[in-house]
């Protein structure tokens, strides 16, 4: 499994490839929405990436959109410290599929996405496009704003 992680602070990235490179995984790191696009670019096998929102050069739904332009079967998560119903709305508009808060438990709650992705099925992805998570999913509505 390969996961790319944008986010300009680095105590963050630090923190992510820490807990998530580990078991076989891949970790590809980027500090800005730039950094980031090229990096998925030089990984377009990439299973999940993960990008802040706020950053400098692109932020994370500039980022998003232009990586779905081209890969509709990646996992894309979009965090931020100021997630709202508004920008949780405009994160799925344009191709997240899971905006968290950066909240002191949000490394969990990746953790658990990340491991209910089932590696078998990356394949089939490619071809027909989708991302899929187990049955068994965790209740989101404790990290991630929903739309009214």
């Amino acid at each position: 499994m390969k996961i790319i992680v944008v986010d300009d602070d680095a105590h963050v990235r630090e923190m992510l490839s820490l807990v998530l490179g580990t078991r076989g995984r891949v970790f590809v790191a980027a500090e800005d929405g730039e950094q980031g696009l090229a990096r998925f670019r030089e990984h377009p096998d990439a299973n999940v990436l993960i990008t802040d929102y706020e950053m400098p050069r692109m932020n994370g739904l500039s980022l998003i959109g232009e990586v779905r332009k081209n890969n509709q079967a990646v996992c894309i998560i979009l965090l931020s410290a100021k997630m709202d119903c508004t920008l949780e709305r405009r994160g799925k508009e344009i191709g997240a599929n899971h905006c968290l808060d950066k909240k002191p438990d949000t490394v969990n709650v990746l953790r658990s996405l990340i491991s209910q992705i089932e590696p078998e099925e990356v394949g089939a992805m490619r071809a027909g496009g989708g991302f899929r998570i187990r049955q068994k999913s965790i209740p989101l509505e404790q990290n991630t704003y929903e739309s009214s």
